[in-house]
């Protein structure tokens, strides 16, 4: 098959691939509510399993939530429900597009579907062979090559309001509503505008169970923070 676009030997080659069939939740849902649905992250869970997340532009997300539901072994819920934008997290085994890539070292950057079809889009580190990537992609899922190109580095994929989002969601009620409790009051400013005896007192819990609080909150913010950077 002939290539569209040249490539290089060096840095990182994207390769871009249309979805030829409307079999994945985020290319038929996108296509039967014309809409669009587009992965934003993808995090790896503890138990082997992989959480995606996708935003939901213009539609109800409950809708791209039941279809994905369907899959056995799939899992989906709304973590973050707008008017015009939405997030829905969801929890893959295997059967995923994106998840294949990310199994192969491959670098997922652009998943979504529209009401024309979908795309997926992958950077493949200079290390690895795009050439033989591209070849299992095609056989194992319903895609087509359409572009080979380079580039210098690899892009994120998270913007800082999503970024929000999923650390937020981390934490249980009770952790959000007094870490934002603390840091409105100038616990985390130098010197400390209220030490946690006081926010403990306006939240009527005993100092003890504030810093128990605080202290899980910040845990799971720094594990996802290192994680990401891993």
């Amino acid at each position: 098959m002939a290539l569209p676009q040249s490539t290089s030997d060096d840095g990182v080659v994207e390769i871009e691939f249309a979805v030829t069939e409307p079999i994945y939740p985020f290319v038929s849902v996108a296509q039967s509510n014309e809409c669009e649905i587009v992965l934003e992250k993808q995090l790896p869970r503890e138990d082997g399993r992989q959480a995606e997340y996708f935003s939901v532009l213009d539609s109800d997300p409950e809708v791209f939530v039941e279809r994905v539901s369907e899959n056995d072994g799939f899992g989906a819920r709304v973590i973050l429900d707008a008017e015009q934008r939405s997030l829905v997290e969801v929890v893959v085994t295997d059967g995923c597009p994106a998840q294949y890539l990310a199994e192969r070292r491959a670098i997922p950057t652009t998943v979504e579907g529209t009401p024309g079809g979908g795309k997926i889009v992958a950077e493949v580190l200079p290390e690895d062979d795009p050439g033989e990537l591209v070849e299992s992609f095609e056989n194992e899922h319903a895609v087509e090559l359409v572009a080979k190109r380079t580039q210098s580095a690899p892009t994120p994929l998270l913007s800082d309001a999503e970024l929000k989002s999923v650390i937020l969601e981390e934490l249980t009620d009770r952790q959000q509503e007094v870490l934002c409790t603390a840091f409105k009051a100038g616990y985390y400013r130098r010197p400390r505008e209220q030490t946690g005896e006081q926010i403990a007192d306006e939240l009527d819990i005993s100092s003890t169970t504030f810093q128990e609080h605080v202290r899980a909150a910040e845990r799971k913010i720094m594990a996802f923070l290192v994680e990401e950077q891993h």
